[in-house]
Order: C-alpha cells, then sequence, then structure tokens
C-alpha cells in the first residue's frame, strides 16, 4: 500500500484546508497509508509539526513516503516543502494551491517552484491560469478543494447555540443567516472575511421596512490576533441596537450543521481562494450570497465586492425570489482523480 505524506494543516485544525484533507484522506482510507506533518499553529499530541524545527523527523517522514502532498497556504512553507521534497530529495511530489496567489510576494519564484513537481492541482481556473506553462514533467489540473461532507459524522451543535437558533426559527418572518471565519484577519488593513459587512447590512436591514425580520450567525472559530477588533464589532452591534440579531458565536462548531439550518449562506470576503463553505451550502441546496472579487461556482448570488448596500439588497432579492437559486450540487468523480494523480 503506497504511503502518501500530506503536508499542511492537520485534519486536528480549524479552516477550509484542514477540512480538504480530513475529507480527503476519509475518501481514500483502505486505498492508501497516510502520514502526516501539520502547519498549523496549534500543536496536537501525537502530530509532527513543521513547526518544531526537528529537520531529522521531517526527513524521515519524506523519505518514507512514496507521495508527497503538499497543501501549504503560507509561501515561504510552500516554497520550503517543494524545495525539499521536490528539487532536493527528488520524491513525487504534488501541490494543491489552495489561495489567491495574486495576494502573495514573489510569485514568479511561486510559480518556477511549484512547475518542479509531479502534479500541481488549482482549486479554479484563475489560479491554474496564473501557474500553468509547458512542461513535460508536470501536469496541472483544476479541481476545487470541495470534498462532499459525511453528514453524519458531522458533530452536533452545542445547546446553547441550538437554543439561539430555535428561538429564530420561532416564526416563519425571521431569516437565518449564517457566515464564518477560521479567525479574524485583515486584507490590506480591511476584515478579509467581512464581518464588518455583515453587521453593517443587519443594521440597515433592521431599519429598513422589510416583511422579513433577518437575524445573523457568524462564527468566528479561532481569534486570537484580532482581540481589540472584535471588542470594537460588540460595541457597535450593541451601538446598533441589534444585539437581539446578531450572535457571533467564538468557538469552533461544525460548519455543515449550521448550513443545514440556515436559511442563506454568505461569504462577503475581500479575498478568496475556492471557498469550501460556498460549495458546502450549494452541495446541500442552500442559497448562497457572496462577493465578486473572484469568479464563484454557478448558482452564487454575486455582490460588488465591499458594497454593503448592493450586500444587502443581494439578500433581500434572494429571499424573495427575485434572485433565482441555480444551486450547484454536481458530483464529480473525486475518488478517480485522486487514484490518477498518486498513480506513479
Amino acid at each position: 500500500m503506497k504511503r502518501i505524506l500530506q503536508i499542511g494543516p492537520a485534519p486536528q485544525n480549524i479552516g477550509g484546508v484542514s477540512i480538504h484533507i480530513k475529507r480527503l484522506v476519509s475518501l481514500l482510507k483502505g486505498d492508501y497509508s497516510f502520514d502526516f506533518v501539520d502547519e498549523g499553529k496549534v500543536r496536537y499530541p501525537g502530530v509532527f509539526n513543521i513547526r518544531s524545527l526537528n529537520i531529522f523527523l521531517y526527513l524521515k517522514k519524506v523519505f518514507q513516503a512514496d507521495i508527497v502532498h503538499i497543501h501549504s497556504g503560507h509561501y515561504i512553507l510552500r516554497l520550503f516543502n517543494v524545495f525539499m521534497c521536490a528539487i532536493i530529495l527528488r520524491k513525487r511530489t504534488i501541490v494543491t494551491i489552495h489561495r489567491d496567489l495574486s495576494i502573495e510576494p514573489f510569485f514568479k519564484f511561486t510559480r518556477w517552484a511549484v512547475g518542479c513537481c509531479n502534479v500541481v492541482v488549482c482549486v479554479s481556473q484563475v489560479v491554474y491560469n496564473m501557474l500553468y506553462k509547458q512542461s513535460s514533467t508536470c501536469r496541472y489540473y483544476v479541481m476545487p478543494a470541495f470534498l462532499p461532507p459525511d453528514v453524519e459524522s458531522e458533530p452536533d451543535l452545542p445547546a446553547d447555540l441550538l437554543s439561539w437558533i430555535d428561538n429564530v426559527r420561532q416564526s416563519d418572518n425571521n431569516v437565518l443567516l449564517v457566515s464564518n471565519a477560521g479567525n479574524l484577519v485583515l486584507h490590506e488593513n480591511v476584515d478579509l472575511y467581512g464581518l464588518d459587512m455583515c453587521i453593517e447590512m443587519i443594521r440597515m436591514l433592521k431599519t429598513n421596512d422589510n416583511l422579513k425580520n433577518f437575524y445573523l450567525l457568524f462564527v468566528v472559530a479561532n481569534n486570537t490576533d484580532q482581540v481589540l477588533l472584535m471588542e470594537q464589532y460588540k460595541n457597535n452591534i450593541i451601538e446598533y441596537g441589534i444585539s437581539e440579531n446578531v450572535l457571533i458565536w467564538e468557538s469552533p462548531v461544525s460548519f455543515i450543521r449550521l448550513i443545514l439550518r440556515a436559511d442563506v449562506v454568505l461569504r462577503p470576503t475581500n479575498t478568496d481562494g475556492d471557498a469550501i463553505s460556498i460549495r458546502e451550502a450549494l452541495y446541500l441546496g442552500k442559497s448562497v450570497v457572496a462577493s465578486d472579487v473572484v469568479p464563484r461556482p454557478g448558482g452564487t448570488v454575486l455582490f460588488r465586492n465591499r458594497d454593503c448596500v448592493d450586500f444587502a439588497d443581494k439578500i433581500v432579492s434572494v429571499v424573495s425570489g427575485g434572485c433565482l437559486k441555480n444551486v450547484n450540487n454536481e458530483c464529480k468523480d473525486y475518488r478517480k482523480f485522486y487514484h490518477e494523480i498518486y498513480r506513479v
């Protein structure tokens, strides 16, 4: 049985890439043996973390692997792993690019480096167009990071959270909007995940004459970097008089479970890769409103990036039926694809 070394945020972490790796390993269990090099900031018992700087254990894992699959999000870690595995040690190496490369420095070097791998998987056509170059040794593919969830294996939502959702659900006039962020991040000094826009959108919808009452549940799984910004948002919620309409949940929960209970899923990011949460929502038959900062999957209702008025208008249109919900839940043969790229 071939041994695949997955390098990136291990499944124990929070975020879209770790979800992808977790589902990929689950999809192919029994076909391959998997090992991990974790790149997450939190260290987990029994999981080797590259931040330990134990180069000997790192090299041991690479040598033992038949194939190395790199998912690194940070360009320095990605370049280091590609350099060590593909260029120095000449291992069969696959790299999946999960993010928007236009926001990274040293793009030309990245393009050259990933071209030294055997396979490059791009999660969007935009990334593919940026990276592709003719090569007799490297194959390039476009494949979204989404893999179908196993809903039954998803953990239940906390009782307090369920209670809040049930209160919202007491009236048919109430609309539940959900969104999430692994943590609060600033991109070009603006909230990357758009929590500020969501708060402003709820304020606008509450002050306008709407037939529906809008409620926002925003999950921030782990906020360690922007504590003061979070306090500012909470003060804004009180100041705007929307405390009953907004819940910021500050711990990890199953976003799949939230999607199933939501009316509309929001993705107001100001930069993005191929957001797994959008494809999850569409797969589960939910409406999605997202920024137009990057191309989105078919069925997504787009609003102009950082335009709060257009954001609110599109949400109202979706709820009232003005924007057709052409949900795209096509199911690709993911197992066949990964068997193909793991074939030596």
